[in-house]
């Protein structure tokens, strides 16, 4: 994790070349239809394709995360950044999203999420709720939760340890979420 690792300046860009982008109601990666979606997740979405100029500018940026967390804490073999995901968890939407991993091992896929990153980009005071949290048994020791909400921190953890976001009860949440893909997990 990287307290604040994102500065002030870039925060306010990502979240304004965000607002230009098609709002949209997120989903999930399970598609089995077996819970109704907004009890699993309530949130709305932006999509931030790579091959966009706008994006392109922060790719370089987001690597780097990566690559260090992953040269420090993981060693996982990673190629690519998939499309970014603009996050917005709103009071009135009673936005969350349950306990979930990031990777899908059971698509017909030949890759596979490895690392995941999240960037806090609100400020604590804009929002009530909204918690980014494991479950115990995947981190028993959870990272500073004063830290996780400063603006611009950015958080990598493996794509397969359950986390959520608990309720947003006030104001609006958001968060830039990128995923580290490679070869599929064995």
């Amino acid at each position: 994790m990287w307290e604040a690792g994102i500065d002030g300046e870039t925060v306010t860009q990502i979240n304004e070349y965000a607002s230009t982008l098609e709002e949209q109601v997120a989903m999930t990666g399970d598609v089995s239809g077996g819970s109704n979606i907004s009890d699993i997740r309530r949130s709305k979405i932006r999509w931030l394709p790579i091959q966009k100029e706008g994006t392109a500018k922060i790719i370089p940026m987001l690597s780097a995360f990566f690559t260090q967390a992953n040269n420090n804490a993981f060693g996982v073999e990673w190629h690519t950044i998939e499309d970014i995901q603009h996050t917005l968890y709103k009071a009135e939407d009673k936005g969350h999203y349950g306990f979930h991993h990031d990777v899908f091992l059971a698509a017909p896929v030949m890759k596979h999420r490895k690392l995941s990153m999240t960037v806090q980009l609100s400020d604590s005071k804009d929002y009530e709720g909204g918690d980014f949290e494991f479950d115990s048994s995947y981190a028993p020791q959870a990272p500073d939760p004063v830290a996780l909400r400063k603006k611009g921190t950015v958080l990598i953890f493996p794509s397969f340890f359950l986390h959520r976001v608990t309720p947003v009860t006030k104001g609006v949440r958001k968060s830039l979420v990128a995923w580290a893909d490679g070869p599929l997990w064995k």
